[in-house]
């Protein structure tokens, strides 16, 4: 599907109303808006990608980023306990929208959702064989993630210092909800 026919685009472009709760040059995040809870969120690219495959490292890496920190937003505004980071990737993985976008499911306990699955049983023949069929196919793409990161990456050794009080900082709080 083009841009031009994505809904999520049209949302993105301002040309259909939406319920905004993060933005910046290449994240957008929304209410969705047919949620599972109060407060679920829609972080999506700003570019218009239809499955998770289509993305670069960096992106992966700012909607990823975005997520996390949208995650402890929910924490703190809405006080839950939990959240679901949830992908559907593809029409067989149930994807609403052709447009990539990361499902932040706020939770609580006894809320009622239900992500579970039935675990299946499968003969040691067909593990074996998946298993054979993949380590072959991760093989191939062990030169392309080295090749990568052929230059050390660089680490800022810059000690921060932090200010206010713990209640203050969210990495405190983040850490106080550690189970």
């Amino acid at each position: 599907m083009a841009k031009e026919d994505c809904l999520l685009c049209s949302v993105i472009d301002n040309k259909v109303a939406a319920r905004k709760v993060y933005e910046d040059k290449d994240v957008l995040a929304i209410l969705h808006p047919t949620p599972a809870s109060v407060g679920h969120i829609l972080v999506m690219p700003k570019e218009h990608l239809a499955i998770f495959e289509q993305l670069t490292e960096f992106t992966t890496g700012r909607l990823f980023q975005v997520t996390n920190k949208l995650s402890s937003v929910v924490f703190e505004a809405l006080q839950m306990e939990g959240t679901n980071i949830i992908i559907s990737n593809g029409t067989a993985a149930e994807q609403k929208w052709p447009h990539f976008t990361i499902n932040l499911i706020p939770r609580r306990s006894q809320d009622g959702l239900n992500f579970a699955w039935s675990p299946r049983q499968f003969n040691e023949d067909d593990m074996g064989t998946a298993e054979l069929k993949l380590k072959a196919e991760a093989k191939k793409i062990t030169e392309e993630v080295l090749e990568d990161q052929a230059e050390p990456p660089v680490i800022d050794t810059k000690v921060e210092h932090l200010s206010g009080t713990e209640e203050d900082n969210y990495q405190i709080r983040q850490l106080r909800r550690m189970p």
